[in-house]
């Protein structure tokens, strides 16, 4: 609802300058910029990616490709702390996807149970 009449104002701007009538189009496109918090247009067209680790495996909850895996289907996985880059290897239908996730992107509550349960997993995987 908050991006309607900001398209509204935007589309009619648009329509009354195609009819010679600049000025009123150009107040009204300006009203529409006005009426718009930009940070929610970009919000609109970002795709977020949630997930959420477990002992079992790792849940993406937004990308219909991997859903929930399990950590027996992984392998690669690496934490660079420093940048806070996560990656790991899914493979899923003898299909191999390269995960790469910016955790400072996210709100990670407790970042280091987060790296806790990574290295269990690492060293869980490294013992076998």
């Amino acid at each position: 609802m908050s991006l309607v009449l900001p398209i509204i104002l935007s589309l009619l701007g648009i329509y009354l300058i195609g009819v010679d009538q600049i000025l009123i189009g150009a107040i009204s496109i300006i009203m529409a910029f006005y009426q718009t918090n930009l940070n929610r247009i970009s919000d609109v067209w970002k795709k977020e990616v949630q997930f959420s680790i477990g002992n079992k495996g790792i849940n993406f909850k937004n990308l219909s490709d991997l859903g929930f895996v399990i950590w027996e289907d992984t392998q690669d996985i690496s934490v660079d702390i420093e940048n806070g880059i996560f990656k790991l290897d899914v493979w899923r239908d003898e299909t191999l996807f390269e995960v790469t996730l910016n955790l400072n992107e996210y709100q990670i509550g407790d970042y280091e149970e987060f790296l806790r349960k990574i290295n269990i997993y690492l060293k869980r995987k490294n013992e076998e």
